[in-house]
């Protein structure tokens, strides 16, 4: 499978924007990790990374209709429509989201047709190495998603990769399942030459032991895609309607939060004002570096407000979703005061 090859995945830049890019390029080296590296303004999408993995809920009906089915299989089946129908979400040209900084969230919820609520918290763990925790839930359901991304960087001369390390795992706690998922890799192609196009590529799965069923998919990179395929369809993006987040107001938000947190560099970017986009830019990532000092002058030591990290490394929200009341309105109740309520 591969991100559609379409006026919407390029970006032909102009000669000054081209310039700024050949000259950062100029200090880096062949498999150059680029987590330190700071990117000009213009290569931005106007949201956060904690925002950005929100692209992979936004067609929930697959994960009601996976819970609502008896048929193992079938729910499998219904879980892997989930996680595909994600990847067709993309900024228009060639962007990347905000790098969050440490202790920054993101948080909403969706209200399906149905009246069914899904809430949904995300918050960067850590900085260095980037580490972003999520959770997503139907409490009513005792549907639980949890997870962390570990996006890491790589220049490979004429284009970028990013490597989504890290899992999501999926539980369907009335069925007893869990599904663990992995992620593809995705590059940036015709950085110093050429038209620039954003693709997906390398391979990923879904695993779900207790009913042993497996998932592998290969999503092809331009080079190696083959000719058409008489296939049957498996989802198709324009026959199904993207559920849309219902996030709080920027005035309602705390100082932290993605949106209000860089507001003033969003508003710059759409104003089109990369000079003013960049100071605002700056001001955070030099705010980052003032607290980081401090914290080490201090010895003090920081730890996540929404999440827990287990001994192997995996991070869980500080609510023990696998033991929430009997009760669906108790358990909606104590979800969405964990997720919402002001830190005071």
């Amino acid at each position: 499978m591969s991100l559609p090859n379409n006026r919407e995945n390029e970006e032909e830049l102009g000669e000054e924007p081209r310039n700024i890019i050949l000259s950062m390029v100029s200090q880096l080296t062949t498999n150059m990790d680029l987590s330190r590296v700071t990117l000009p303004t213009f290569v931005l999408e106007t949201r956060s990374f904690t925002e950005r993995i929100t692209d992979f809920f936004t067609h929930p009906d697959f994960l009601l209709g996976a819970n609502n089915s008896s048929d193992p299989i079938e729910r499998f089946v219904m879980g892997v429509k989930y996680y595909m129908s994600g990847w067709h979400i993309h900024p228009t040209g060639v962007k990347k989201p905000y790098n969050p900084v440490l202790g920054e969230f993101f948080r909403s919820k969706h209200i399906l047709e149905s009246n069914k609520k899904a809430y949904y918290i995300s918050e960067q763990v850590s900085h260095h190495p980037p580490v972003s925790a999520f959770y997503y839930t139907f409490p009513d359901e005792e549907i639980h998603i949890e997870g962390e991304l570990r996006p890491k960087g790589k220049f490979y001369g004429n284009s970028v990769g990013v490597h989504l390390k890290g899992e999501t795992r999926v539980l369907l706690k009335k069925h007893g399942e869990e599904y663990v998922l992995s992620y593809p890799n995705m590059y940036a192609r015709g950085i110093l030459f050429g038209k620039m196009f954003l693709e997906i590529g390398e391979k990923s799965m879904i695993e779900c032991k207790k009913s042993d069923l497996v998932f592998k998919v290969e999503f092809k990179t331009k080079s190696f895609r083959n000719g058409d395929k008489s296939n049957k369809v498996f989802f198709d993006s324009s026959q199904e309607s993207i559920t849309p987040l219902v996030v709080a107001p920027i005035e309602e938000q705390e100082e932290n939060e993605s949106r209000r947190l860089w507001d003033g560099t969003t508003i710059a970017i759409k104003s089109k004002d990369l000079d003013k986009a960049t100071e605002e830019k700056t001001k955070i990532e030099n705010k980052q570096r003032s607290e980081v000092k401090a914290r080490e002058e201090s010895k003090e030591t920081w730890s996540p407000r929404f999440f827990d990290m287990d001994s192997i490394g995996n991070f869980h929200p500080k609510i023990d979703f696998r033991n929430l009341p009997t009760e669906p309105e108790m358990r909606d109740s104590m979800v969405c005061d964990f997720i919402f309520k002001k830190n005071e």
